[in-house]
């Protein structure tokens, strides 16, 4: 099993996490970081590779980020990418991807398509639904 860091600005990892509880239960090996107003880059590494250092296993490590080119996001390219083999980092973290990750998370590669497929298809329109047939 991989483990599972959730980076964020403020406090959204932290709330994707409660909720993925609420729903799926208590994961083990998975933490969320948030980057608050106060902190710098440097900071939110030292937070990441501390983490990152409890979460490695021989399966490797799944970086969720809430946005690509955020600070979040460019302190795990800047800190893990370059300590760690088996890592993937995915941005535009939504509740979809983080469920989807928790389900699979014997193979990182195989769960990182799955995981890239399911943010995609959670975008609908709704209004779409409405005079279409939503499966196509």
């Amino acid at each position: 099993m991989f483990g599972i860091i959730l980076i964020s600005h403020g406090e959204l990892a932290a709330e994707f996490l409660n909720t993925c509880t609420l729903i799926a239960g208590v994961q083990k090996n998975i933490e969320a970081i948030g980057l608050y107003s106060d902190e710098s880059r440097e900071d939110m590494q030292r937070k990441l590779k501390a983490a990152a250092d409890r979460l490695y296993t021989e399966e490797g490590l799944l970086i969720l980020a809430d946005l690509y080119g955020g600070t979040p996001c460019n302190a795990a390219i800047l800190e893990l990418l370059k300590n760690y083999e088996k890592i993937k980092i995915l941005t535009g973290l939504n509740l979809s991807m983080l469920l989807e990750a928790v389900i699979h998370r014997e193979n990182l590669r195989e769960a990182s398509a799955l995981i890239k497929e399911t943010g995609r298809e959670g975008i609908t329109d709704i209004m779409d639904c409405l005079y279409l047939d939503c499966d196509e």
